[in-house]
């Protein structure tokens, strides 16, 4: 299993967040990321069920656990700091999402991966 070497950490990236032009946005372009994979998040499915503040038929894109689901995405390594501006981005100050610890399957090596992602809280 890879876990988080020194300085760096792996997040997990589904939704709007698996575009790297996005995270590009949300991060800035210098020392956003070292490396970006597909990955595979086991035993978890993709929900649409964040309600967006300002429009109540808006969703967001969520995850939560599902026995024999799995959630197709990406896995982005990058410094703490850049993961804190995300945290920034993703509302953690405000309650709208939590950072959490998942393991990830590496698309390219199939080895597991000791990861972050947001998660958000429930409405």
């Amino acid at each position: 299993m890879i876990g988080m070497g020194a300085g760096t950490v792996w997040y997990f990236a589904y939704g709007s967040n698996m575009s790297a032009a996005r995270m590009r946005e949300r991060v800035g372009e210098v020392g956003g990321w070292e490396e970006r994979i597909p990955g595979v998040l086991e035993e978890w499915r993709l929900v649409f069920n964040k309600v967006a503040s300002r429009n109540p038929r808006e969703g967001f894109a969520n995850i939560e656990p599902s026995a024999g689901e799995r959630v197709e995405g990406c896995l982005y390594r990058l410094s703490e700091s850049v993961l804190e501006r995300l945290d920034r981005y993703e509302g953690m100050k405000s309650g709208h999402f939590k950072r959490m610890q998942v393991t990830v399957i590496r698309k390219d090596t199939g080895e597991s991966v000791i990861t972050y992602t947001h998660m958000a809280w429930p409405e």
